[in-house]
Formats: C-alpha cells, structure tokens, sequence
C-alpha cells in the first residue's frame, strides 16, 4: 500500500522535493490548504465545493513544531468522531480489528462453501458414491470450460451474415484464447480487472467523484471507518502504482494460485491478507506516529507481499528479477529478507512514500499461512464444513 501523498502535496515527486514526504508549513486559510495541498486536481474544485465536502473538518498540529512552523493536516471526519468536549478525534481500535478478523475468517467460510458447492456440482462424475479429489474437481471444471467455449463458438457462428466474417474471427479468437488461460491466470486476470476499474474510477475528474474516491477509497486511520480496509486494497491512484503491483499480482499471485490448487482458497487468502495487512499498518500507525502526520493509504502492496512470503516458503530457490532491470535475478529467499528490512528501515527513519508497516503484516501473514495457518484457516475449517453439512468424517491437509 503506497502512503495517499497526494494528501500531503499536490507536486510530484523529485530527487530534490521532500513535500511529498512530509505535510508543508501552512500559513494561509484552511480552504487554500485544502485546494493546495489535498486534492491533487485542485484546479478542479470550486470552493463552495470544498467548504461542503470538508464542512467537519480537524487541523491536527504536531506539538513538536515552532507555532510559526507548525505543520497541518486536514482530516475529513464524521461529526460523530469528535470528542464533544476537547475536540479531539476518536481513535478506533476494536471495530477495523474485529472488521479485519471477521472479514478474513467470513472470506475462508465463503471459500470452503464454494469449494463444497464445486464437489457437489462434480460429484455426479462419480455416481454421488465419494468425495472427489482436488485433481477431479479440477478436470471436471476444465470439461465444464471446455464445453461452455464450443457452446459460445457455436453461437458466433450462427450470427447474422451481415456482421463481416473478421468480427466473427476477431470475437473467436478472443474466446479461444479466454479459454486456454489456466485457472489461475483467469483469476489474476478478474483481479486485475477490478483494480483497473477502480483506477479509472480515480481518474474522473468530477469533484463529487473524488470526493467519494478519498472517503471510500483510501484508508485513513483517523477517519473512523473499516470498510475502507476491504475498499483501499482494490485501490491505486496513479499508473504507475497499478501497472507495478498488477505486474506483480500476475507473477506472484498466479504461483500461489499453483501451490493451493483452486481459486477458491487463493481468493479467501487474498482478501484476509489484504484486511490484515491493512489493520496492521492502522494499529501501528496510530500507535507509533503523531496523528499530525497520519496520512491515509491504499494499494494492494500488502497483499502481494504475503503472497511473497508464500513464495519464500514454497519456493525459496526461484529466482526472481527487478521490474526494471530484468536480466538480474536472484533468489527469492534472498531477496524477501531483503524487502523485509527495507521495511524495518523505513519503519526505523519515518519514510512517508511506502507504507511499510501494510508491507512487514502482510509478510508476516503469508509466512504464517504456510507455516502453520494453512492447517488450521483452510484444512480445519473445510473439514469441520464437510463434516457438519455432509455428515462425513474426512482429513484433510498434508500428510
């Protein structure tokens, strides 16, 4: 998850800029420190705009500051989260957590109900006498595919004679290579999908668009909602964020995808590790930082890094290359350590452009899971389903 510097400063980065790392001294009218340090498209806003979208509104001051040179924050809040005697904000532990935890364990119990709904729709295969195994339910669903992709081919083949020939070719064509994609590669690519959809959400350039953007979509500690835990991992705000951790969905997701053997309990992995990673980053953010320089987050960073962990522990002797220097490669046992402390030392020197705490939670979980969370988030939970719903007695797991 990458820091929302955009709340910070609306200039890009540059080797010699540091507003973007920290909030600038303001020393003019809370409406002109909204439309220039906020909103990124401050162009955009009119100001009546502006005066209704942040009427509730907090100037947090870091005590540690000169008054001349003190810097602010503005916060957008609920009237609710302000303390009715001292102004102060209401900081909220025990809801994200429960959200976080109950989220992570409702996506494992949807998971294993749509693992169970697959056998049941392929039991059939084996005259409703057993279990399947994850290889047949797997062979059946690639069947499944294979029938539903003649079934649409046949269908562009009775379109009308006045649609040209080429379109017909073009759309089977798209339809064939839809349906040689693996599983996993048609998972990452749904994934992707909504994060692209959300970006281009980002790039509308509607006041009330952005407006919704900031509150739904980005998760600020301060702001008192837990939703935004589930909302800001499917979130990124410039190209260049989502072009680098779709790049690496794509490469780390799809083998982890591999190494569980279904979709169903990567996506249940993927959102707890999304909502986990994000409760991470809002407890120790708010335990270790000044709320004057809380700034909100989003990106699905800590997801990815836990499906990293995943990586170490499966595969510690792939090698991996740099986005932008692919020849080099190196062993990924080396360099998953290697991110890790340069979360640590990011955490240790306040850097503000990553959020490295979203970063060590969510390596902390995707070492956890495979080590011993596996057994008792998945395996565990779809046996006591099987068990309560089917009646039957089955192990499951490694050996």
């Amino acid at each position: 998850m990458i820091r929302n510097l955009a709340l910070a400063a609306a200039r890009p980065l540059s080797a010699t800029s540091t507003s973007l790392l920290y909030p600038q001294p303001l020393a003019w009218s809370t409406r002109n420190a909204l439309q220039s340090s906020l909103l990124p498209r401050r162009n955009l806003l009119h100001s009546t705009l502006l005066s209704r979208a942040f009427s509730t509104t907090v100037v947090a001051r870091s005590p540690r500051s000169s008054p001349v040179h003190q810097p602010a924050t503005e916060i957008d809040v609920d009237a609710d989260e302000q303390s009715s005697h001292s102004g102060q904000r209401r900081v909220r532990y025990l809801r994200p957590m429960l959200f976080a935890v109950g989220g992570s364990f409702a996506a494992f119990l949807l998971g294993v109900y749509s693992y169970d709904q697959q056998q049941y729709a392929a039991v059939s295969g084996a005259g409703g006498r057993r279990i399947l195994t994850l290889r047949e339910v797997l062979m059946r669903r690639r069947e499944d595919a294979e029938e539903a992709r003649a079934a649409i081919l046949r269908r562009v083949a009775r379109w009308p004679g006045s649609i040209p020939l080429e379109a017909k070719k073009a759309v089977a064509m798209v339809v064939n290579k839809w349906f040689a994609l693996h599983d996993s590669q048609k998972t990452m690519a749904g994934l992707i999908a909504i994060n692209a959809a959300v970006f281009l959400l980002w790039q509308l350039p509607h006041p009330a668009v952005q407006r919704f953007m900031y509150q739904w979509f980005t998760h600020n500690p301060l702001s008192g909602k837990s939703i935004t835990l589930l909302t800001s991992m499917f979130s990124h705000q410039t190209a260049l964020h989502l072009g680098l951790n779709m790049f690496g969905l794509w490469s780390f997701g799809s083998f982890v995808h591999h190494t569980f053997g279904g979709r169903e309990e990567f996506l249940a992995f993927y959102i707890a590790a999304g909502l986990l990673s994000g409760f991470g980053s809002h407890l120790l953010t708010l335990r270790t930082m000044q709320h004057a320089n809380v700034l909100p987050s989003l990106g699905a960073s800590g997801a990815l890094f836990a499906c990293l962990g995943v990586t170490t522990v499966q595969a510690p002797d792939a090698n991996v290359g740099l986005a932008f220097v692919p020849v080099i490669s190196t062993p990924i046992k080396y360099v998953f350590p290697g991110l890790v402390a340069l979360d640590l030392v990011g955490v240790v020197r306040n850097w503000r452009l990553f959020d490295h705490f979203a970063h060590l939670s969510g390596s902390m979980f995707g070492f956890a899971y495979m080590t011993f969370g596996r057994e008792i988030l998945w395996y565990n939970t779809l046996e006591k389903y099987i068990e309560l719903k089917h009646g039957l007695a089955v192990k499951t797991g490694r050996a």
